[in-house]
């Protein structure tokens, strides 16, 4: 009976930490198996060589887009509860400069443009033309009033300014244009997409 009760002891002891080692030299062995099939899978590198091509076809089309407005004073100055509220939502050296101005001209105190928003867009022809969101160049909660200045950026750092020839709310579609010509046409496929087919997103929205 001692013996029994001091085998039950050691087990109820040892036995869980046991197990526990067991399980993990299991798992250990297992995850090297399945690490070896990977690093010899051939079918697999050829799989992540084809998306880095896929990506490098693509890069030069996709374009970081930043827009800004010209904040646009309701008085001639504003009060000091005005200015911490005003101060909130803008970074230092970017507070307005509390001076009269002139009615006639809204954008005198506000000198420089804001930074109101970012997206991303891809290149759609090589004279320029460039497909975004409608949400991405409007300034305003329903999207209708687009933003003062509109800069797109290229995968090659160059920058340029962007007019807007149209947008849709609707489909939340606006098309951009900057001049130029160098520019990297995504290209638009024609084969039908069909449910189980491997899709890409690329974007740039933080730049």
């Amino acid at each position: 009976t001692l013996v029994l009760m001091v085998t039950a002891i050691v087990l109820m002891l040892v036995g869980p930490r046991l197990t526990q080692q067991l399980a993990h030299s299991y798992k250990s062995e297992e995850l090297k198996l399945v690490r070896d099939s990977l690093r010899d899978n051939g079918a697999l590198a050829d799989m992540s060589q084809s998306f880095k091509q896929v990506a490098e076809v693509v890069g030069p089309s996709v374009v970081h887009i930043q827009t800004s407005t010209k904040h646009r004073p309701t008085s001639r100055s504003m009060s000091p509860g005005q200015l911490k509220q005003f101060h909130r939502f803008f970074p230092e050296g970017q507070k307005p400069r509390n001076k009269q101005v002139d009615p006639d001209d809204e954008y005198e105190e506000y000198d420089k443009a804001r930074p109101l928003g970012a997206g991303s867009g891809w290149v759609y022809s090589t004279d320029g033309y460039i497909v975004t969101n409608n949400h991405v160049v409007t300034m305003d909660r329903q999207h209708n009033t687009v933003a003062d200045k509109i800069i797109v950026r290229f995968a090659d750092g160059s920058e340029y300014t962007a007019k807007v020839i149209g947008r849709d709310p609707k489909t939340d579609i606006a098309v951009l244009q900057v001049e130029g010509s160098a520019f990297h046409p995504a290209k638009i496929a024609t084969d039908k997409v069909e449910q189980g087919g491997i899709v890409f997103a690329f974007g740039s929205p933080f730049g």
